[in-house]
C-alpha cells in the first residue's frame, strides 16, 4: 500500500494532476478452492491512473506464492487487469501465470 501511495504521490505531482492518496485502498483475501499445495491471493486495488489522466481505476489483481525449496526462494507471480474477472483476458492472463518456471 505504501508503495502505490508513494508511486501516485510522485507521478501525480510531477504531471501536475492532483488526487488524494487516501483514497488509496487495497483489500487482500486468500483464494479458496485451489490445490493444497498451492497459495494464491486475491486483491482489489483503488487506485488513480497517474501515468493518464489521474482518474480513479480499479485493479484486479492475483497473487500467486511459488516457493522454490531447494534454493529457498519464494517467487510472487503476479497478474492483474482493470477488467473483472470473466473477461476474455483472464483467460490469457492464467495462461501467463501458468507458463512460470522456477530459474534454475
Amino acid at each position: 500500500m505504501k508503495y502505490y501511495k508513494g508511486l501516485c504521490s510522485v507521478t501525480a505531482k510531477d504531471r501536475n494532476l492532483t488526487i488524494d492518496t487516501t483514497l488509496i485502498t487495497i483489500d487482500v483475501k486468500k483464494k479458496t478452492r485451489v490445490p493444497a499445495a498451492e497459495t494464491i491471493y486475491n486483491a482489489v486495488l483503488n487506485i488513480f491512473g497517474v501515468f493518464a489522466d489521474g482518474a480513479p481505476v480499479k485493479l484486479n489483481i492475483e497473487v500467486k506464492v511459488v516457493i522454490n525449496t531447494s534454493s529457498k526462494k519464494t517467487y510472487l507471480v503476479i497478474i492483474t487487469s482493470p477488467r473483472k474477472k470473466d473477461d476474455p483476458v483472464w483467460a490469457e492472463l492464467y495462461a501467463i501465470q501458468k507458463r512460470f518456471v522456477v530459474p534454475e
